[in-house]
């Protein structure tokens, strides 16, 4: 019975274990600074260029075909999605 016990307790131990995977995004990112005519800023521009594979996911998650023209309405449909935050 202890040899059995003893496996038994040694697969558990050696088993693969369920872990969650951290997704990483790959961003190239930048800011320009718009200023108006006395010289005080008045708006930032931000660009993120994201990863292919975010990318296809993003395009995945609003149905919008990666193959297709991306048209107006689905880049503001894209825009939304990436710009609206909770507090």
């Amino acid at each position: 019975m202890r040899p059995r016990l003893t496996l038994s307790i040694l697969a558990c131990l050696l088993a693969p274990a369920a872990v969650e995977a951290h997704p990483h995004i790959f961003i190239d990112g930048g800011v320009d600074f718009h200023f108006d005519e006395r010289g005080r800023l008045a708006t930032l521009e931000v660009t993120w260029i994201y990863d292919a594979m975010t990318s296809l996911l993003m395009l995945e998650d609003l149905g919008i075909d990666a193959a297709e023209p991306l048209g107006a309405s689905n880049r503001e449909r894209l825009a939304a999605y990436q710009t609206t935050w909770e507090a």
